[in-house]
């Protein structure tokens, strides 16, 4: 037999070696997706203690404070600090079904002699609307209004409400937290800052540099922690220089993941991925279509590092 026609014996067992590492990771990975998805859920539930803790307090500071009272339009100043952006096609479709029986007041602040309107600016909108219809230009509204409040106990009130009201998105929920000066929203936008990216929560903007995936961005954050995100953060700027592919909500994610289930040495991970793409990880992703698209990612990254790094990937305890 030629020489090159000779089987290596160990190759084989080396194959076997290596594809059940591959099983192993994948399954250390899944196992992890579930244990972050309980993580989650308990979340979930300290979350909603919290928010119930902030309306219990601020009903205990000014339930005797507020009142509901009838004011002129004309009167009732939208806080766009706090409040979402107005969308039109939401306040043309309501316009079109209008039933005044589901019109809740809307919520105001009496600050600095004027009327801030910190919950219900689509329900102005479509008053405003309807009113104009009719030739209507100055009309009475009714509001709740409460005395008292300062700025950031407006932004704790749109934050945690619930109810008949929608659900507060998070990218929203998120800037009003920061104008509430909530310690572990605003380490979150310092740390992401300090990383050399720029994110805006409650604007959608889409430009190299800038985090527009706010809750992903926030996730990881919770999941990993200060150091560890800021570290990842910075991992990301240097190997792809903010392009807006890198810093995709499923790169967030799956980057989050994928440092959870390893001890990554960074300066080998820059290395390495500082020529991949983002057509290289998706569609890499794309092989591991049984788990969530954050596993997936993960999957993908941990795939291409393993494979093309000369430092192993260390698995954490």
């Amino acid at each position: 037999m030629s020489k090159n026609n000779q089987v290596n014996p160990n190759s084989k067992g080396n194959q076997d070696n290596q594809d059940n590492q591959k099983n192993q990771d994948n399954r250390n990975i899944q196992n992890k997706e579930a244990q972050n998805n309980m993580n989650n859920q308990a979340n979930n539930v300290e979350n909603s203690k919290v928010d119930a803790t902030v309306d219990e307090k601020l009903r205990e500071l000014h339930e005797s404070e507020d009142s509901f009272e009838w004011i002129p339009v004309e009167s009732l100043m939208n806080n766009s600090e706090i409040q979402r952006m107005l969308n039109s096609q939401r306040v043309h479709r309501i316009v079109e079904g209008f039933n005044p029986l589901l019109v809740n007041p809307i919520k105001v602040s009496e600050r600095d002699g004027k009327y801030h309107v910190f919950d219900g600016a689509h329900t102005l909108a479509v008053l405003i609307e309807m009113h104009r219809q009719r030739g209507e230009k100055d009309f009475l509204v009714l509001c709740r209004v409460f005395h008292g409040l300062k700025l950031e106990d407006e932004a704790k009130l749109f934050a945690s409400q619930n109810g008949y009201a929608e659900a507060v998105q998070m990218g929203y929920r998120i800037r009003a937290l920061e104008v509430a000066k909530d310690p572990e929203v605003l380490d979150f936008l310092h740390v992401t800052r300090e990383s050399g990216f720029t994110i805006t929560p409650g604007q959608c903007v889409t430009r190299n540099g800038h985090i527009a995936a706010v809750v992903a961005a926030f996730k990881a954050y919770r999941q990993l922690g200060a150091k560890e995100y800021l570290r990842m953060l910075k991992a990301m700027h240097k190997t792809w220089a903010g392009e807006t592919w890198s810093i995709s909500k499923y790169m967030l994610g799956g980057m989050s993941r994928f440092l959870q289930m390893y001890d990554v040495n960074m300066n080998s991970f820059v290395k390495v991925f500082r020529h991949i793409t983002n057509k290289n990880i998706s569609e890499k992703a794309e092989k591991f279509a049984g788990m969530t698209r954050d596993g997936a990612f993960a999957s993908a990254i941990a795939e291409i590092f393993d494979s093309l790094s000369t430092t192993p990937l260390k698995a954490r305890a």
